[in-house]
């Protein structure tokens, strides 16, 4: 399944401190965090960790699409992002049983626009 420009950036924080770990959400699908799990290629992104247990990880192995990982923005607290260039980057996600497209769902996801 291609999923052009997915970006799930999850915290649940409260005064820094993380209140939930990714195996004890029931149902949680897929959990990626620009702050784990990121393979890079230089500056590129050519995988992103799936944090459950369900390995649903995103990979690009073309170098020309894959986004690029910034270390830290302060326009997101100084936290790590994944930026995509809006004309070709994208990450792969492979069929599986446990993202269930036919089911109810939610997607968290923190994103900043520049321009149209």
């Amino acid at each position: 399944m291609r999923l052009a420009a997915f970006l799930l950036f999850f915290f649940l924080f409260i005064g820094g401190v993380l209140l939930a770990q990714p195996n004890t959400i029931p149902k949680l699908s897929i959990w990626l965090s620009s702050d784990s799990g990121i393979v890079l290629n230089g500056m590129q992104v050519s995988q992103w960790k799936d944090a459950t247990l369900n390995l649903n990880h995103a990979d690009q192995g073309t170098a020309g699409n894959q986004p690029l990982f910034v270390d830290s923005v302060s326009v997101l607290n100084y936290h790590p992002v994944l930026r995509l260039d809006g004309a070709n980057d994208f990450m792969d996600i492979a069929d599986n049983v446990t993202i269930d497209f036919t089911d109810q769902m939610s997607i968290f996801i923190v994103a900043k626009q520049t321009s149209l």
